[in-house]
């Protein structure tokens, strides 16, 4: 009898411990929100630079997540995203005597990300990720009187494609939090008379919750 229990003991101790590492999916909806410091190169249709300046923002936007893991093992999952960028920056400068004032501001945003990564022991994990988003961005540039100059100040969605890497904890067993940072080279914002290269950087905290 004693030999029974034990046997059946043992049993359960392995099934638990398989059930623990098998692999599991789930969907998790989130709230993400951080900063954004995006370079604009502005220069001229000759090729001459006429300002070079970063502006910082707050993106805010509402997550969709499927990933599957298991302890100890790969994590791989997809995601998309849609929301808002606050902030409304502008910077002074002076080209060839002359001063100006440049704005960018940055509105609605939506996109999606790929994720591989590593789980350790279903407690927390490190990733890459590569993602692709689309942003509606204007730009107004301004000369000493304040006078908006009339070639510039066009809203365009830009098309951006990103890198970037992140690491998450398990806070409960439907909580995770989500630290990532991400780099897009983005599509040239073209005008009449000049053009405006785009490169972002973020930094992004995920509070998410397991369907």
């Amino acid at each position: 009898m004693r030999n029974i229990l034990l046997a059946s003991a043992a049993a359960l101790v392995l099934a638990a411990g398989a059930q623990a590492n098998c692999a599991k999916s789930n969907w998790s909806v989130g709230l993400q929100a951080g900063g954004q410091w995006t370079k604009a190169d502005t220069k001229n249709n000759d090729g001459s630079r006429f300002n070079k300046s970063t502006y910082g923002t707050a993106p805010i936007a509402l997550t969709l997540d499927w990933t599957k893991s298991a302890a100890n093992s790969w994590l791989y999952g997809f995601g998309v995203e849609a929301g808002y960028v606050a902030g409304n920056p502008s910077k002074s400068f002076n080209s060839e005597g002359i001063n100006y004032k440049a704005k960018f501001q940055p509105t609605w945003f939506g996109g999606f990300n790929a994720r591989l990564g590593w789980d350790f022991g279903n407690k927390w994990n490190l990733y890459g990720l590569v993602a692709v988003r689309v942003q509606k961005n204007e730009y107004k540039l301004y000369d000493a009187a304040g006078t908006q100059l009339s070639a510039n100040g066009n809203k365009k969605s830009v098309f951006g494609a990103g890198i970037g890497a992140g690491a998450g904890v398990s806070l409960t067993e439907r909580v995770a939090l989500d630290l990532q940072y991400r780099h897009y080279w983005e599509q040239d914002m073209k005008f009449s008379d000049a053009k405006v290269k785009l490169n972002s950087h973020l930094a992004l905290l995920k509070l998410s919750y397991k369907l």
